[in-house]
């Protein structure tokens, strides 16, 4: 009998007493410290994840006619400078063309991709697999690859050929995406459109396209963003006919470091930033729509 009047006061205790076996409470600072050392790390990591995008800054809005940090004057005089040369205006453009290119052929594939592949089975992990194939094979093995076929077709040293070697490194990611997205859709949506008449075609452009649309958005900025800083693929197969941005600071570094570059790298940071920004204003402006 006592021992169970002694087991029942036990529970009744605070919990902070029953864990130290003490009525002394912990002080507010031991309690708070495993909170502030865990925020600690997460800033170091952030810190150390935007350290080099921030040091683009100050070196693009440097006063001086060399790279220097800290620098020691600040002026625009060089994205004017980038602003008024009509090599970075063109390569600018050809990047974003060869961009949207990869983008909407990535887009294209990698949604069919999704749409048939099946959910389930060996076939499906074979089949993934394959699609991930771009991720893991080096991309100047890739540039080799391609070289051949793209001269015997004349799309060689062509934006096309390029957009396409692009849009094969891009594919897995929109079709990752757009895979997840449709995988999280309630199937009985579908089977319900079926019950009702409707074909495959209608039942995926009615129902299930417009709803695995975030996955999408998400695919195509991931692979603008890839096809926008890509060199090697860029370099072999366009050469100097396809002057994009990376290969024009490429050609540039090679001779001299001019803050101009910096500037370069600033605006092109600011253009990803804002891409991003974008793509995530669509994707909760149509959750919220689809509330």
């Amino acid at each position: 009998m006592s021992a169970m009047t002694d087991a029942s006061s036990v529970t009744d205790l605070p919990p902070i007493v029953q864990r130290t076996g003490s009525l002394r409470p912990r002080p507010k600072w031991l309690l708070a410290a495993p909170r502030v050392l865990w925020g600690a790390c997460i800033a170091v990591i952030l810190f150390y994840v935007a350290l080099p995008t921030l040091f683009v800054f100050p070196l693009a809005l440097t006063g001086g006619d060399v790279l220097t940090f800290p620098p020691q004057s600040l002026s625009l005089v060089h994205i004017q400078n980038v602003i008024a040369d009509v090599m970075w205006r063109n390569a600018f453009v050809t990047s974003i063309q060869v961009a949207l290119m990869a983008a909407l052929i990535a887009a294209v594939i990698g949604t069919t991709l999704a749409a048939v592949i099946p959910r389930r089975g060996w076939l499906r992990v074979s089949l993934e697999a394959t699609v991930a194939l771009p991720l893991v094979i080096p991309p100047v093995v890739l540039a080799v690859a391609w070289f051949g076929p793209w001269s015997s077709l004349s799309l060689l040293y062509t934006p096309l050929g390029v957009a396409i070697t692009h849009a094969f490194l891009g594919l897995p990611f929109v079709y990752l995406n757009v895979a997840g997205a449709i995988n999280s859709l309630d199937p009985q949506l579908p089977l319900a459109a079926r019950s009702l008449g409707a074909r495959p075609a209608v039942v995926f452009t009615r129902i299930t396209l417009p709803l695995v649309v975030p996955g999408i958005i998400a695919g195509v900025v991931l692979t603008l963003i890839f096809s926008f800083d890509e060199l090697i693929l860029a370099l072999f197969l366009g050469g100097g006919a396809v002057a994009t941005l990376p290969v024009s600071i490429w050609g540039q570094i090679q001779y001299a470091t001019s803050p101009d570059i910096a500037a370069v790298a600033m605006i092109a940071t600011l253009l990803t930033i804002s891409a991003v920004g974008l793509a995530l204003g669509i994707q909760v402006a149509m959750r919220r729509r689809g509330r």
